[in-house]
C-alpha cells in the first residue's frame, strides 16, 4: 500500500461526469493516480486489470449500485479499500455500506479538504492493519480464479507471491484440479519472466522414456537426434517451463534438470528457462518411494507450493462460485444469477473430487443452462442433490464391479471426463482406466 504522500492508485465510480471530473482534479492535485468509471460493470473491469488501493464510489447508479460495488471489492479483493459517496444521506444507507466494507461514508456536497481527509484516513488505517498479500489484488491471480481465504489456501498463495520475486525452481503439489498450471501461469506472469515463454509438458500424457526427449532434444545431456523431440528447454529461454506430473517422468530426466538448475544458479544464467514443476501426491512421500529426486528440493533449493484440496476447504465454495458465475455471465454477456442459500449448501456439502475445475466447469454447466436468474438445488446436476436411500448401506446388496464402475463414472464426471486426472485420482495408470472403461462398457 502506497502513502497518500507518494501517492495511491484510486478508482472513482459515479454516473456523474461533472462529479467524476472534480474528484479526480481533486485527488491528482493531492498526488494520486486515478482511473474513472461510470457504471460498476466498467469499474470491474478496470479491478480486473489494475491494481487500486481505493476505490470511491457512488452509492445510486443506474443498474448495479456502489452498494454492489462495495461487495464485490470486500470478497475478491483484500487489498482494495472501499470509500461510499451519496447525494442522499440516511443512516440506513451509512449502515448498509458499512456491512458491504466501506471504510468511509462521505456525503455531497463535500469540500476539497473534506475529501482529501477521508481518503487520507482510509489509507492511513489500511498501512497500519496486517499488511495482507499486495499480488493478491492483481488481475492475474483474480482471473486465474485463485481465490480463497482458507489459511491454507493463503499460505500456499503467500509462497506463489514471493515466488513471484524469485529466480528459485517451484515444485507445486495438489491433487488434480486443485490449480497447479493456474498457479505456475500466474507466478510467470507476474514476474520478471512474464515477457518470455510459457510452456507446459505433462509428462502423464506421455510415455516415460520420451519425456526427457521433449524436454532436451534427446539424450540426458540434450544431445538432439535429427526429428527427435521438441528441446522445450531451449524454446523456453528467458521463460518459464511448466512440467506437470514431474514424479511420472524418468529419473535420468529428473538427475539432468538438477544438473541443470544448479549450474544455472551457480554460473547465474539468467537465459536459462526457470522451471515450474508440479506432482499430485506430497512430495516426502514421493521421495521415498524414489518417484521423486530430493535434490529437487534441496541442491536446486525449490520453493514448495502445498495447494489444499477444496473439500478441506468448503467455506471457499461460496466465493469461488460467485467468481466463476461473474466469469459465466461476462462470457455470455448475461446477468449473474443469484444461488440461493440451499443451492450454496449443497454445493458446500459435495466433496468435489475434481476440485476447483470441477467446480468450474459445474458452475458454467448451470449458468449456460439456466433460463431465468436464480439458482436453486433443483437447477444442479444430480451428484449435488440430496437423495434419500431406505437401506442403511446402498453398496451392500451390489457386486465389487458394480460398485468400481459407479465410482469411476463419477470421477469421470467430476474431471469433464479429463481420464489423465481421473487416472490419478483412482490411483491407476491410463492404460488400467481404459481397460476398465472397456469392460465395465462406460463411455469412452
Amino acid at each position: 500500500m502506497k502513502s497518500s504522500e507518494s501517492g495511491a492508485r484510486l478508482l472513482v465510480v459515479d454516473d456523474s461526469s461533472e462529479t467524476v471530473e472534480l474528484l479526480q482534479r481533486n485527488l491528482l492535485a493531492q498526488g494520486h493516480q486515478v482511473w474513472t468509471a461510470a457504471s460498476v460493470a466498467a469499474a470491474i473491469a478496470i479491478l480486473e486489470q489494475q491494481r487500486i488501493d481505493l476505490v470511491i464510489t457512488d452509492l445510486k447508479m443506474p443498474g448495479a449500485s456502489g452498494f454492489e460495488l462495495a461487495r464485490h471489492v470486500r470478497e475478491n479483493l483484500r487489498e482494495t479499500a472501499i470509500m461510499t459517496i451519496t447525494g442522499y444521506p440516511s443512516v440506513e444507507g451509512a449502515v448498509q455500506a458499512v456491512k458491504n466494507g466501506a471504510e468511509e461514508y462521505l456525503t455531497k456536497p463535500f469540500t476539497a479538504e473534506e475529501l482529501r481527509a477521508a481518503v487520507d484516513r482510509v489509507l492511513a488505517k489500511q498501512r497500519s492493519g496486517t499488511e495482507p498479500l499486495a499480488s493478491l489484488a492483481c488481475s492475474v491471480w483474480h482471473r486465474n480464479g485463485l481465490l480463497g481465504r482458507h489459511p491454507l489456501f493463503e499460505q500456499a498463495l503467500a509462497i506463489a507471491v514471493k515466488a513471484t520475486d524469485s529466480e528459485q525452481p517451484v515444485l507445486i503439489h495438489g491433487e488434480p484440479g486443485t490449480g497447479r498450471e493456474p498457479f505456475a501461469r500466474a507466478i510467470h506472469c507476474q514476474s520478471r519472466r512474464a515477457s518470455g515463454p510459457f510452456l507446459v509438458l505433462r509428462c502423464s500424457a506421455l510415455p516415460a522414456d520420451q519425456v526427457g526427449v521433449e524436454v532436451f532434444g534427446s539424450g540426458r545431456r540434450g544431445r538432439r537426434a535429427a526429428g527427435q523431440g521438441s528441446n522445450l528447454w531451449r524454446a523456453a529461454t528467458n521463460g518459464t517451463l511448466f512440467v506437470d506430473d514431474l514424479d511420472q517422468a524418468a529419473p535420468p530426466l529428473q538427475d539432468e534438470l538438477v544438473r541443470r538448475l544448479t549450474r544455472r544458479q551457480a554460473r547465474r544464467e539468467a537465459a536459462s528457462p526457470r522451471l515450474i514443476a508440479g506432482i499430485a501426491c506430497d512430495p516426502a512421500a514421493l521421495v521415498s518411494s524414489g518417484s521423486l529426486r530430493a535434490e529437487l528440493l534441496t541442491r536446486a533449493n525449490a520453493l514448495l507450493i502445498a495447494l489444499p484440496p477444496l473439500r478441506v476447504r468448503s467455506s471457499d465454495v461460496a466465493l469461488l462460485v460467485r467468481h466463476h458465475a461473474e466469469q459465466c455471465a461476462r462470457a455470455w454477456q448475461r446477468r449473474v444469477p443469484k444461488f440461493t442459500d440451499a443451492a450454496l449448501d449443497a454445493l458446500q456439502r459435495y466433496q468435489w473430487p475434481g476440485n476447483v475445475a470441477e467446480l468450474r466447469a459445474t458452475v458454467y454447466q448451470v449458468c449456460t443452462g439456466l433460463t431465468g436468474e436464480l439458482v436453486d438445488v433443483t437447477d444442479l446436476p444430480p451428484r449435488l442433490r440430496f437423495r434419500f436411500s431406505s437401506r442403511l448401506d446402498a453398496a451392500a446388496d451390489r457386486t465389487l464391479e458394480q460398485v468400481e464402475a459407479e465410482h469411476i463414472s463419477k470421477v469421470l464426471l467430476g474431471t469433464g471426463n479429463n481420464k489423465a486426472r481421473a487416472a490419478e485420482i483412482l490411483g491407476i495408470d491410463r492404460k488400467t482406466l481404459r481397460e476398465k472403461l472397456r469392460r465395465y462398457r462406460l463411455a469412452t
